[in-house]
């Protein structure tokens, strides 16, 4: 069986946004934000796994939380809006933030 680098369990590669090394004492102290803050920072990762919401064919909902510790939920909703509006795509779409 052929190693894929996938955050899947199939063998179709789906790809992820690596870790770094310098998160790990931040992951050992519960800070899973901060962790998904520098795992971001790696664009090369963070665009290879960009899922490509302007290819949706119908309606998009968004929940996020501006108050979230686990990730930057808001900053990425306002991502995929943005890159909606940039497609000028007729694609209905709602974002709610708490």
């Amino acid at each position: 069986m052929p190693q894929v680098r996938a955050a899947s369990f199939t063998l179709n590669e789906l790809p992820f946004v690596t870790v770094p090394v310098k998160a790990i004492p931040y992951m050992l102290n519960g800070d899973f934000r901060r962790v998904d803050e520098l795992a971001l920072e790696n664009l090369n990762s963070v665009t290879s796994a960009i899922i490509k919401v302007e290819n949706i064919n119908g309606p998009i909902l968004l929940i996020s939380d501006s108050n979230d510790h686990v990730w930057p939920a808001t900053e990425m909703a306002s991502d995929i809006v943005n890159r909606l509006k940039i497609k000028a795509l007729t694609t209905l779409f709602d974002i709610y933030c708490t």
